[in-house]
């Protein structure tokens, strides 16, 4: 435990040392904000309701979608570049688990980015937005919220095990960021999806990662176990999938060169 939190706190500092990046990133994310919620201003109508959801609602869902994927590990491909470099057998004979150190960089990132980005953000957008206090802010949504950390930390880390296998990964992760983009919700909701696509999505895990813990703080309106039970059984699912495809490729791992 102590060698797990010495390591998040680690991947904190190292983050709070890239200044120029935390402002592009800000920046960025602002931009993201601005660009979704004119689109949702244009396309929905002042009075009335498309897809469900009103104006306002829609614009909502786009400020807090973006907040709450600012506080998501960045998807970066780290297995990967180590396995690239070579560091990948340095980091098999540390006293802390490649799995558990990847989750420790993980949480302190996640901490990081909620004290320097969220929270201005949050500031920032309720001057700019005429933003309520969400009805969903409970126990539950927080607990929503650690299981989408869960899930998409458990996808990246699958896909980066991924390296064991194949020379290069890169279309893979092409695949998982193409997925993030269209069936998680980070974009756009699932009620603007044909019923087909969103029926297919909501049998992966994605939309488990930025839709339902948004939609449950905005409307409040899901059963919170039938929530909450399938996003504990995707991050059971994924990292086990992750977990095994780790435990039987460092055996065949062979890293060249000296």
């Amino acid at each position: 435990m102590f060698v797990f939190y010495k390591w998040a706190v680690k991947s904190f500092q190292r983050n709070l040392a890239y200044r120029l990046e935390y402002f592009v990133s800000l920046f960025n994310a602002l931009l993201y904000i601005f660009i979704f919620t004119s689109i949702w201003q244009a396309l929905m109508p002042e009075n009335g309701a498309r897809f469900g959801m009103t104006r306002q609602l829609m614009i909502n869902y786009a400020v807090f979608v973006t907040l709450i994927k600012t506080t998501l590990v960045k998807s970066r491909d780290m297995i990967g570049t180590r396995v690239r470099t070579g560091e990948i057998s340095l980091d098999l004979i540390k006293p802390i688990s490649l799995p558990v150190m990847t989750l420790a960089d993980a949480v302190g990132t996640v901490i990081f980015q909620i004290f320097s980005r969220f929270l201005p953000l949050i500031i920032i957008c309720s001057l700019m937005f005429d933003l309520t206090i969400p009805p969903g802010i409970d126990i539950y949504f927080f607990i929503s919220y650690l299981f989408s950390f869960l899930i998409f930390h458990a996808i990246l880390f699958t896909f980066g095990v991924a390296s064991f296998y194949i020379v290069e990964n890169f279309p893979l992760w092409l695949l998982n960021t193409s997925c993030v983009s269209l069936l998680s919700g980070s974009i756009i909701p699932l009620e603007v999806l044909p019923d087909i696509v969103k029926k297919i999505a909501l049998w992966t895990p994605y939309p488990y990662i930025f839709y339902l813990p948004t939609m449950k703080l905005l409307k409040n309106e899901y059963p919170v176990d039938h929530a909450i039970l399938r996003q504990l059984f995707f991050v059971i699912i994924s990292y086990a999938i992750g977990l095994t495809l780790f435990h039987f490729g460092k055996r065949k791992l062979q890293v060249q060169g000296g």
